[in-house]
């Protein structure tokens, strides 16, 4: 059991800390609860563009990175759908550094001008490299736009297209800080040796005078999880044919939630999963073939996607999936697959949380979901299901559901 204990402050910041004597490093890390389903349609990929952002300096401390860099630390962070996730790693004795500089950056009210165009062209850049230049790198954009026609995961969390990084003004990404980059709007998680109540006076000392700002209600237009499916045809400088296949499936709080993840475990997860076993394994009709979800606080995608061996149509390559997905549908899982796939994934969960820094993101992203005890529980409700509740999951998301279909090729 990992423990938790949490505190709020007046402004509305939450604090959730794990005490952990057997290292000498400290995690900080400070989620907020924004992400690309916030933005506005003609105003896409700002959640990413503050990822960057926010290590181009404040006004009060311009090298954020050099600052920690000097304390023996390091920094990353990543935009998801739904929270944008920062984190910094520094030895024990110097947590202050970190919580002093996580604590300014939350406190700014502007960026300077030169951090907001150098980070707009870094990142309009990045937008080119991953999806514009890279075989294959605007297949997310295709699948999003065809699956949700209506809510805001309709674009990745890169962003529509890069016109809308280039165009973001000092006004624009003032107000995006300040609509969603406020205390109440963030949980800050930190794991390391150090006891509750010296962190909580901490965190009060550097964190307890930022204003609390009303955070934006953001307004989400929700997609039918069921309708017409539809295939869609493509052709680009790539080597492969490849087939990608979004099945819609319900948000985090759903209670079919787990039963659907469990899908693409039994479907994908390592060499004795069923895609391997017998189609990659066999060499059958795919190089490659995976499936994952898209585990969205609001409704998603389960995704079936794999590149053609060559001379396989796609009308094979399809005939074979869909083999695949009715031996789901049609016959009960065996207790001991689904054992051995619940076995799988809570082994690879303990074994991320042996890492302070997965430790710390995951208290922060469960107590952003509600309940920070999750780290713990929720492993349970994977443990309840059933082979006939896998098999009824199945019958609901891949007979009745609306499917996009993506069928991308090589040029003629």
């Amino acid at each position: 059991m990992i423990s938790a204990q949490t505190y709020t402050l007046a402004n509305g910041l939450r604090l959730v800390h794990n005490h952990d004597r057997n290292t000498r490093f400290a995690v900080v890390n400070v989620l907020y609860k924004v992400g690309s389903r916030d933005e506005e349609p003609q105003h896409t990929g700002m959640a990413h563009l503050f990822e960057h952002l926010m290590f181009g300096g404040t006004p009060t401390i311009p090298d954020f990175d050099g600052i920690l860099q000097s304390a023996g630390g390091n920094s990353n962070a990543w935009t998801d759908t739904d929270f944008t996730n920062y984190y910094d790693e520094v030895p024990i004795q110097n947590i202050e550094t970190a919580l002093w500089l996580e604590a300014d950056r939350m406190a700014m009210t502007h960026f300077p001008a030169k951090s907001l165009e150098v980070q707009r062209n870094v990142v309009i850049e990045e937008f080119k490299e991953r999806c514009l230049n890279k075989p294959y790198g605007d297949v997310p954009h295709i699948m999003r736009n065809n699956a949700f026609k209506h809510h805001t995961y309709r674009w990745p969390t890169i962003g529509a297209t890069p016109q809308h990084i280039a165009d973001v003004s000092q006004e624009l990404a003032d107000k995006f800080f300040n609509d969603f980059y406020t205390p109440s709007n963030a949980v800050l998680s930190v794991v390391g040796d150090i006891d509750f109540d010296s962190l909580v006076k901490l965190v009060e000392k550097y964190f307890g005078h930022i204003k609390p700002r009303e955070r934006k209600v953001s307004h989400y237009d929700y997609d039918e999880l069921t309708g017409s499916s539809i295939t869609v045809n493509e052709r680009r400088d790539v080597p492969h044919n490849a087939i990608y296949k979004y099945f819609m499936m319900p948000g985090r709080f759903d209670a079919d939630y787990v039963a659907v993840d469990m899908l693409t475990e039994i479907l994908a997860s390592g060499r004795s999963s069923r895609f391997y076993s017998n189609i990659t394994g066999k060499g059958r009709g795919f190089s490659t073939i995976d499936s994952s979800i898209i585990g969205c606080i609001d409704p998603g995608a389960l995704i079936v996607n794999g590149r053609l061996l060559s001379g396989v149509s796609f009308e094979e390559g399809e005939d074979i999936i869909r083999q695949e997905l009715d031996s789901l549908t049609n016959v009960d899982v065996s207790c001991a697959e689904l054992e051995k796939c619940v076995n799988k994934l809570e082994t690879n969960r303990l074994l991320n949380l042996i890492s302070c820094t997965e430790r710390a993101f995951n208290l922060a992203y469960y107590t952003m979901l509600g309940d920070a005890n999750l780290i713990n529980t929720e492993i349970d409700e994977y443990r309840k299901l059933t082979p006939a509740a896998i098999k009824e999951t199945a019958k609901r998301i891949f007979c009745t559901n609306r499917c996009i279909t993506l069928h991308y090729g090589p040029n003629a």
